[in-house]
């Protein structure tokens, strides 16, 4: 079972990175030798950009993780089953209902065995998300399951925190860049004196330091006032948008999502895919209102949508031609078509 489980997951983690390759213009990373091998692990990253912040280095690190997710995204059995089968666990906050926190406790037991195993673990710490291009507090909820594993242990192992920055060109844009930072790994093995004396001085001084590791990882801008002043495309150093992105200082996150009709999908992806586009549009408008999920959504929804479509290529072409060939190559057309956007 174990087995057909990884084959699984391997499968998805192939399937979904490809698709990435394709939804993005450049996939920037670097840090991966930060990344301990064969040891406990908890990776934190900062969380702007809903699942695509876990799928992300998913594809691109080999080897399983795991991860801890908002609760409500388990609420429909058939979703629970597939996302327990992706390595995903939930975790519960206040919002969820306080009669709910305690289940927490299993989770965190969970994440412990995980740790005692030599699995790596992603935790997002600000423990929410918002698109904005800043690191907002952290929760010290990561530093339990680190010290629980540690303790239980008897402190012998070591565990390992990474944190993790990621930046977005733009959230909502297809074709744009994203950067993906391991930064230096932390071992909590420095903080097991200060554990011993007083728990809760450990918690703060580690979720301190996690948050000044992050921090230099990704984009921040402590304000927004100072993202519209610095944040263009002549910023040394670091991603940037189009100057457009600021013409709406009241609703940013609405013009980056305006700027799909302006360097979305060039005029032959939609010839040649607009049945695909049409129904993904229809799907992104009746059922996704809320626009913080859109990214995630689309690319999910493209990947089932035109894997299907080009599936149904490939048989229409045996059809008609009774050569599939014919077929794998007017798909291998396609797809170096949505690979370079021409205009």
């Amino acid at each position: 079972m174990k087995v057909l489980k990884r084959l699984w997951y391997r499968f998805f983690q192939i399937w979904v990175g490809i698709g990435l390759s394709f939804y993005f213009r450049k996939i920037l990373i670097e840090g991966k030798e930060n990344l301990p091998q064969n040891e406990p692990v908890l990776i934190l990253p900062n969380h702007q950009n809903s699942l695509v912040d876990a799928i992300l280095p998913t594809c691109k690190v080999d080897g399983q993780m795991h991860y801890l997710v908002r609760a409500d995204v388990f609420k429909n059995k058939y979703a629970d089953k597939f996302l327990r089968s992706l390595n995903l666990m939930p975790v519960y906050r206040k919002r969820d209902g306080i009669s709910e926190l305690s289940k927490n406790e299993i989770i965190f037991n969970e994440c412990v065995k995980l740790l005692e195993n030599k699995e790596r673990i992603i935790i997002f710490p600000e423990a929410g998300q918002v698109m904005a291009r800043s690191l907002r507090s952290l929760s010290k909820g990561f530093t339990r399951i680190a010290f629980k594993a540690m303790e239980k242990s008897d402190f012998k192992t070591e565990v390992w925190l990474v944190p993790l920055g990621i930046s977005y060109e733009s959230y909502f844009c297809f074709h744009s860049v994203v950067r993906i930072r391991f930064g230096k790994a932390v071992a909590l093995s420095e903080y097991v004196d200060l554990y011993k004396e007083n728990p809760q001085r450990a918690a703060i001084k580690l979720t301190n330091e996690i948050y000044q590791k992050i921090k230099p990882l990704m984009v921040h801008f402590d304000s927004y006032e100072e993202e519209k002043k610095r944040f263009h495309p002549n910023l040394p150093g670091e991603l940037a948008t189009l100057p457009e992105y600021f013409q709406n200082p009241n609703n940013p996150q609405e013009r980056d999502f305006e700027l799909i009709k302006k360097r979305g999908e060039g005029l032959l992806v939609k010839i040649t895919h607009f049945p695909v586009l049409l129904l993904q549009n229809y799907i992104l408008v009746t059922f996704m209102p809320n626009k913080n999920f859109k990214p995630a959504v689309t690319i999910v929804s493209g990947l089932i949508l035109f894997t299907i479509y080009y599936i149904l290529i490939l048989l229409i072409s045996f059809l008609v031609f009774s050569n599939i060939l014919s077929g794998v190559l007017i798909v291998a057309l396609f797809l170096g078509i949505i690979k370079f956007n021409p205009k």
